[in-house]
């Protein structure tokens, strides 16, 4: 009978004692790429259409987030969740025409009728959760942009925005 009463006495510790739930960091990576769209970067069309390529790319780094930077041994997964967009530095009458953003593996391709214009702005979504893979392996990313435009010269930036989910280990 003692046995009985000294397990009903530890059963509320067995039975509210369970693992705590991991700790999430919800947080955004910023990145602006610059870009100068000059005359040398024309593809002429056999329609007789003229569009001006540009390119550029660059590796984000954990290392240098200040939510994370501190935490990168902890961490046991990241999800990508989203990608925003933002374009500015354009002036009225300047449009983007096709617009791919790469995100480690992943690509997301803009290529709107109406073109993109100094107002645009928006979100990637699908497909995108792939690229926290490539960030929780390497701890860093290489995003690039590249499109094309209607005339030359144009200089506009392309801001974005990760958003990802970083899981760290049970302490």
């Amino acid at each position: 009978m003692k046995q009985i009463h000294i397990l009903l006495l530890f059963a509320p510790f067995f039975l509210f004692s369970c693992d705590d739930d991991p700790v999430v960091i919800e947080t955004k990576l910023p990145l602006t790429l610059s870009f100068e769209v000059n005359e040398a970067s024309a593809i002429e069309h056999e329609s007789g259409r003229t569009d001006y390529a540009f390119t550029g790319s660059e590796t984000y780094s954990l290392n240098g987030h200040d939510d994370l930077k501190d935490k990168l041994d902890d961490i046991t997964y990241i999800l990508g969740k989203s990608v925003n967009y933002g374009l500015s530095g354009l002036s009225e009458g300047d449009t983007i025409n096709h617009l791919i953003v790469s995100v480690g593996e992943t690509t997301m391709e803009i290529n709107t009728p109406d073109s993109l214009t100094f107002t645009s702005n928006g979100m990637l979504g699908g497909g995108y959760a792939a690229f926290g893979e490539d960030l929780m392996e390497d701890k860093q990313i290489t995003v690039t942009v590249k499109g094309t435009t209607r005339k030359a010269p144009m200089n506009f930036d392309v801001n974005l925005e990760l958003l990802i989910e970083a899981v760290l280990a049970d302490k």
